[in-house]
């Protein structure tokens, strides 16, 4: 998780770009910007190199009878320098030149071209046009946040092909993300670039609605949220927890050794009797714990390759064993405290034995340190019975989210995205599906209920009676249709939902 979106060069200049505003119901944080923050930003403001404003649709491409729905970046041409994208063809400077451009990824140059060189391809993209490939993107890093797409278009294109202002500076649902100069005084551009949608929210702006643009590294977006807390509170827990059963193992080794030390006491005296001093014992019983921790950790490297795959299938993550030599040397260093810490405590008292005591068979019922063996025996037990415990109650939360009543029933229901020839002829595919005897419900939103895909806010939400002192900040929306309540079945407390049998609804009707 540490080192997600490391491998861009840029990575300490680049900056995820977020709208805030603070509301008399706290402080609004929105991940998405209008698509005229990249003009207002680019050449405006000293510090500011370059900005990159994209949205990832998944439309449907085809070529010489090949079709493949894929996720699409709509990106200004910046994108290819802020994150140092690497085109195996191609110029990067002019991949984007026309709106009629695509660069895709190498993966999807297999897909549809094979051998051949994908260069001055057709491809078409969904029904509207055809696209000419100019590039060929090298596979874009894992662990990066920017990486989830198979294909870039320029922005711009959105236009012409959707009627989209793309100088708005009130409406949008883009993500940017700013690169600035190495050094450059971060306060100081955090401060000139704030206000700049301040000018096209003057009621907002006159009833005390700041709304600010505030940068967040990118070497924190994905751990570490932008009001605190965050991704980064599991890592440390999880961090932690192995550190505590690592000092559990520690502290079982400890008692074993000292545990075993009638058996010990007389090979301590003859070692004492001809001539080892208290460091050699020392050394040994050091040299000893050493050996026992790298035996297990070469079993746990082995357990581990053995064992990943399948924890990636339980977990759903893309977990990976790399040993390069950073990590090698930190399995290292792990390995050589572990064996230091558990072996200290049975060396003090081991090679303490006086050989007298020892030949007359007391030392194992006097040894010294009594105390703390009871204590970690109680230290241990204590750590491992809170764990279980904690185990128990997240297991029972997770069991508790599964398992809630959402408001909307979830079972049973799938979802996935039409493409433009299926949205034209929307009335002729729904009803083929409520004709399968399989099928009971078939409805259409913008986006799932558990996500907003849009908003609005401020002079843009009125009602009747409404005070001029009233303000709405965020006003999340959703678009569906008439099957929504036959699919979702969501609980209409008074009123009643969209009806087929009241044309109306559907142009001037809401459910709130």
């Amino acid at each position: 998780e540490l080192s997600y979106d490391r491998e861009y060069p840029n990575a300490a200049n680049i900056y995820r770009l977020y709208r805030q505003a603070d509301t008399p119901d706290g402080r609004m944080v929105d991940s998405t910007c209008p698509a005229g923050t990249r003009d207002a930003l680019k050449g405006k403001f000293p510090g500011v190199v370059d900005v990159v404003s994209y949205m990832r649709p998944r439309w449907v491409l085809s070529t010489e009878g090949k079709k493949f729905s894929q996720v699409v970046a709509t990106a200004s041409p910046s994108i290819f320098d802020i994150f140092s994208i690497e085109l195996i063809r191609g110029d990067r400077e002019t991949a984007l030149s026309s709106l009629t451009n695509i660069v895709i990824t190498a993966e999807l140059a297999e897909k549809f071209f094979g051998d051949e060189d994908p260069i001055g391809k057709t491809i078409q993209v969904e029904t509207w046009y055809n696209a000419v490939v100019t590039g060929v993107m090298k596979k874009l890093p894992d662990r990066t946040t920017v990486h989830d797409f198979d294909a870039v278009v320029n922005i711009d294109l959105l236009g012409p092909l959707w009627g989209r202002d793309m100088s708005d500076m009130k409406v949008g649902n883009y993500m940017s993300y700013m690169l600035t100069e190495p050094g450059a005084d971060m306060n100081s551009i955090r401060a000139s670039i704030a206000g700049i949608f301040q000018p096209f929210f003057p009621e907002e702006t006159m009833n005390g609605l700041m709304i600010e643009l505030a940068p967040h590294p990118l070497l924190r977006e994905r751990l570490h949220d932008m009001e605190g807390g965050g991704l980064i509170t599991y890592v440390y827990t999880f961090s932690i927890v192995g550190v505590i059963i690592l000092l559990i193992a520690c502290f079982n080794y400890m008692n074993l050794s000292t545990a075993r030390s009638r058996k010990r006491a007389i090979e301590v005296g003859i070692r004492r009797v001809v001539g080892a001093d208290k460091r050699q014992l020392a050394r040994q019983f050091f040299g000893e714990a050493l050996v026992m921790s790298s035996v297990a950790a070469l079993m746990a490297v082995a357990l581990t390759l053995a064992l990943l795959p399948w924890f990636n299938r339980i977990v759903g993550k893309e977990l990976a064993l790399s040993m390069d030599i950073r990590t090698v040397l930190l399995f290292a260093a792990v390995t050589l405290v572990t064996g230091i810490l558990s072996g200290t405590y049975p060396a003090i008292i081991l090679s303490a034995f006086e050989p007298a005591t020892v030949l007359k068979s007391r030392a194992a019922d006097r040894v010294r340190g009594a105390w703390f063996r009871r204590a970690l025996v109680v230290t241990q037990f204590t750590i491992s019975i809170f764990l279980v415990i904690g185990s128990l109650v997240i297991y029972r939360q997770l069991d508790y989210i599964k398992n809630k009543d959402l408001g909307f029933r979830t079972t049973n229901v799938i979802e996935f995205q039409l493409s433009s020839n299926i949205r034209k002829q929307y009335d002729s595919f729904r009803q083929i599906l409520l004709d399968h005897p399989g099928i009971s419900g078939v409805t259409r939103t913008n986006a799932p209920p558990v996500y907003r895909e849009s908003s609005t806010g401020g002079d843009n939400i009125t009602w009747e009676g409404k005070d001029p002192g009233d303000l709405v900040s965020d006003f999340g929306l959703m678009g569906t249709d008439t099957g929504f309540l036959q699919v979702f079945r969501p609980e209409i407390v008074t009123g009643r939902f969209f009806s087929d049998e009241f044309p109306s609804d559907m142009k001037s009707g809401a459910v709130i």
